[in-house]
């Protein structure tokens, strides 16, 4: 009987590539945290970060920098509307830093989660604009311009 090997997912070699332990550990929760808030989500690498994608749409992603954490909800939406609960942090229209002992609250990261998941959702509910369509363009060619015929 052959036994099957789990296929590595692409963040674990991310996360085996982290030497700072604080870092390590602290991301380490939060990926574990995020597989329990999006429990059909794919596993992947978007951007060189570890990133969480459900129905094609990155939700989350996260990574360590030299001397901090990130955590990204690839829009630029999420950021400015969750401001009042990330106050204290410093953030950017799409992403909020953090100390890797000094992990997000697990609170804070659901609400930047289901925000994420909200937008998503919306989204797809809008209807598609509809694009006008072009005029067909002539092609005049040189016999056609021999022959007397006008664009």
């Amino acid at each position: 009987m052959a036994t099957k090997t789990r296929e590595p997912k692409p963040i674990d070699a991310y996360m085996a590539s982290l030497t700072d332990p604080a870092a390590k550990k602290t991301l380490g929760a939060l990926r574990m945290q995020l597989r329990k808030l999006l429990p059909g989500a794919t596993e992947t690498i978007s951007y060189r970060m570890p990133t969480f994608k459900v129905d094609g749409n990155a939700v989350a992603g996260f990574a360590f920098f030299k001397t901090h954490c990130g955590y990204y909800p690839f829009s630029g939406g999420v950021v400015p509307v969750l401001k009042a609960e990330l106050d204290g942090y410093t953030t950017s229209k799409s992403g909020i830093t953090f100390l890797p002992d000094e992990p997000l609250p697990a609170k804070l990261v659901k609400k930047l989660v289901q925000a994420r998941l909200a937008e998503i959702a919306t989204r797809a509910k809008k209807p598609a604009v509809a694009k006008k369509k072009a005029l067909p363009t002539r092609r005049v060619t040189d016999a056609a311009v021999k022959r007397g015929h006008r664009t």
